[in-house]
């Protein structure tokens, strides 16, 4: 199957698309504009629409948090497909803890995640119980250890392919850990992560290779990538649970300010991010994917 052919997504199949799949199509939509921007100016769009998730978190406005994430995770994604690409000092952006370079945005995230905690090798979580040994380890001491346990793991387990594949994995690990967490927690949580990606890829510009404790920039980069993409569904799973007991937050998952209607029992929270993919980057009316922004594609804004 051809890259073109792995693109198309349809009414009937986008629930189950992935990553990779609307890396190639923003790549069509904005590819022309993000190859002037540097990765730092990309990666600047991200900050700003993140801190506007944590603005409409603090004014309780799940409708306007949940459309910013939306255009987070779209510069998360054009930003890992330029990053793939990338090389500072004669070397790949994007390592894994084995020194071989990622291929997409999807292994960057099972590296660090492969279907288990990778502090606690846990499903779900089981951090509190060893919180102690977690905090008193170095980053060396902690990568040893997940090394080995996400070694196991992959070794074990059948990985997601799918956004939302990814998004049910990730309720199965943190799920009752982020149930007794607040809103506001997670979305700090987030924002800490959206801020760590911003010091790598400064860091890596500024041709410091590596981290206090030895660890190349290159190989902490993806891992602080699929820290933001765990606590951006993290979010997502949360307004889900109160969008139960609240018309705002049911109106968010409807994708329109219009009346509010009540949530199907049969909702499936792991859809989120692919149904506002969708109604962003995609017009019914024009039958075209296109920018959000200027409704064109490619880009013009």
């Amino acid at each position: 199957m051809t890259k073109q052919e792995q693109s198309i997504l349809t009414e009937n199949n986008y629930l189950d698309a992935s990553f990779e799949q609307w890396a190639l199509i923003l790549d069509k939509i904005y590819g022309k504009r993000n190859e002037q921007r540097s990765i730092s100016e990309m990666w600047l769009r991200a900050v700003s629409d993140a801190s506007k998730v944590g603005e409409a978190v603090r004014k309780s406005d799940a409708y306007e948090a949940m459309l910013y994430l939306t255009h987070t995770f779209g510069w998360v994604i054009t930003s890992s497909t330029k990053l793939l690409k990338l090389e500072f000092d004669g070397k790949p952006a994007l390592l894994g803890s084995d020194s071989k370079p990622h291929n997409c945005l999807t292994n960057i995230v099972l590296s660090k995640y492969p279907s288990i905690c990778p502090y606690c090798g846990g499903v779900p979580c089981k951090c509190s119980s060893m919180r102690k040994t977690v905090e008193r380890e170095s980053k060396s001491e902690r990568r040893l250890r997940l090394n080995k346990v996400n070694l196991q793991a992959k070794e074990d387990g059948i990985l997601p392919e799918t956004i939302s594949g990814l998004s049910n994995m990730f309720e199965d690990i943190y799920g009752q850990v982020h149930y007794g967490s607040s809103l506001e927690s997670i979305a700090f949580h987030f924002l800490e992560e959206i801020g760590e990606v911003a010091s790598c890829i400064t860091s890596l510009e500024d041709g410091k290779g590596r981290h206090r404790e030895l660890v190349p920039y290159n190989i902490q980069l993806p891992e602080e990538i699929a820290d933001v993409v765990g606590w951006g569904f993290a979010i997502m799973s949360k307004l889900s649970t109160l969008a139960k007991d609240a018309d705002r937050l049911v109106q968010a998952f409807n994708g329109s300010q219009d009346k509010p209607e009540s949530l199907s029992t049969s909702w499936n929270s792991t859809h989120i991010l692919p149904k506002y993919l969708w109604r962003e980057f995609y017009s019914n009316s024009e039958q075209q994917y296109q920018c959000h922004h200027c409704k064109s594609n490619p880009c013009e804004c």
